[in-house]
């Protein structure tokens, strides 16, 4: 498993950030003007040269107009005050299948989406 600070971690994430601002149709510096960082720095975040720091992930959010949440655990960090006891659960995740994680993600991945569209 890729950690927060790998170069494996780090690219993926930026792959995903590229896919969104893309998708967005905006450039790195409409991005990094709108999360709040400069162009190369969201330069460095969309090639995997760098992470992220936890206070720049609701503006990174916001620019690419993703879920927070789904930031947050793309950009490696824990959702802040989470209710539920991270570790613990992360090991019994862990403990499945990789069939069952996978399950998981997509289901987990649609009740954000929902709970999301909601909010608005």
């Amino acid at each position: 498993m890729a950690t927060r600070d790998s170069e494996e971690h780090r690219k993926r994430f930026g792959r995903w950030l590229r896919d969104h601002r893309v998708v967005l149709g905006i450039n790195q510096t409409e991005a990094g003007r709108r999360a709040g960082i400069s162009r190369t720095q969201w330069t460095r975040l969309e090639h995997g040269e760098s992470g992220t720091r936890r206070e720049n992930v609701p503006g990174i959010a916001k620019a690419i107009k993703a879920d927070l949440l789904e930031t947050y655990r793309r950009a490696g960090y824990a959702p802040p005050s989470s209710d539920v006891e991270v570790p613990d659960f992360i090991e019994r995740l862990n403990s499945l299948p990789a069939s069952a994680r996978n399950d998981l993600t997509v289901m987990i991945d649609a009740l954000c989406r929902k709970y999301a569209r909601q909010q608005k």
